[in-house]
């Protein structure tokens, strides 16, 4: 059993919505259907464009600060307090 709405302004707004809603939703999407290669409906089958990515920034250590396990080496280090320590890198 189906539910009869009389045909009215409000029933044609109503369906226009729906499908203006729908359209919406589904017609700017692109999808990428192999690796490299988009499809959307405004362009067609195309090339996708490249991903940008952020470049790293190099890593900073404070001003006299060793950076010996980076290169897979130890620290060591030699003097009889903590001010007048003198520190290098050396192998295992």
């Amino acid at each position: 059993m189906m539910i009869q709405i009389p045909n009215s302004p409000l029933k044609r707004s109503l369906i226009g919505s729906i499908l203006l809603v729908t359209l919406l939703f589904t017609s700017c999407s692109t999808v990428e259907i192999l690796d490299g290669l988009c499809y959307n409906d405004r362009d067609g089958t195309h090339l996708c464009p490249k991903k940008q990515t952020k470049p790293k920034l190099p890593e900073t250590y404070p001003q006299g600060v060793l950076q010996c396990n980076k290169y897979g080496l130890i620290e060591y280090c030699e003097g009889r307090t903590q001010t007048k320590l003198n520190c290098t890198c050396v192998n295992r």
